[in-house]
């Protein structure tokens, strides 16, 4: 028998779930701890810890009967960022959907290069500019992630280069309410002035 296939006749699997609530309104440092689970005859919890603006998770294990040289490979999957930011994504990750249930959830109809840059946004980096705000947007207010269409929203008021026209377009199709009654104040105010010209 090779290495690999006897390595692989070693592999176990499990599942953590556990629904950590209020996290959005954890304090600097505060953390939380999901109960202690036994698989495999080793102890397995989760934790999640605020740090500043970001949020820490950690996969805990203890063996009951410790051993001098044991190790285990982890592969997780998170599904809990894109949970606690979005109502869609908590029902169709956490809810009682059959896709809750599976490892991988496959999203129809979705551009790939646009879901990448809301994803980077959603876990805080600056991926916004005039040629992915209008897709990343139509994403956040489909999935309703109020920190995407927030950060979205604060670009095209701020930073686009957008003409007020286009910047419209997008605040209808993507629900910018702030966003829909500076374009059209400033569109009625320039025609005003375009008429005594």
């Amino acid at each position: 028998m090779n290495e690999a296939a006897q390595k692989s006749k070693y592999v176990k699997q499990l599942k953590l779930k556990y629904v950590f609530e209020d996290v959005d309104e954890f304090e600097k440092n505060e953390q939380s701890y999901s109960e202690w689970e036994d698989h495999y005859n080793v102890k397995w919890s989760m934790k999640v810890r605020r740090y500043k603006n970001h949020l820490g998770f950690f996969i805990r294990c203890e063996p009951i009967t410790p051993a001098d040289n044991w190790s285990i490979q982890i592969k997780s999957e998170l599904k809990v960022l894109l949970a606690a930011q979005s109502s869609v994504f908590k029902a169709l990750l956490l809810g009682n959907f059959t896709e809750s249930k599976q490892s991988e959830v496959k999203l129809n109809g979705i551009d790939p290069d646009d879901f990448h840059y809301f994803l980077e946004i959603l876990y805080g980096e600056f991926a916004i500019d005039d040629t992915t705000v209008e897709g990343v947007a139509l994403l956040a207010d489909m999935y309703d992630v109020p920190t995407v269409i927030r950060r979205c929203e604060e670009f095209l008021l701020k930073e686009s280069k957008k003409t007020m026209e286009q910047k419209l377009e997008i605040a209808t199709q993507c629900n910018l309410e702030t966003l829909k009654e500076k374009c059209e104040k400033e569109i009625n105010l320039q025609l005003l002035v375009d008429m005594f010209d």
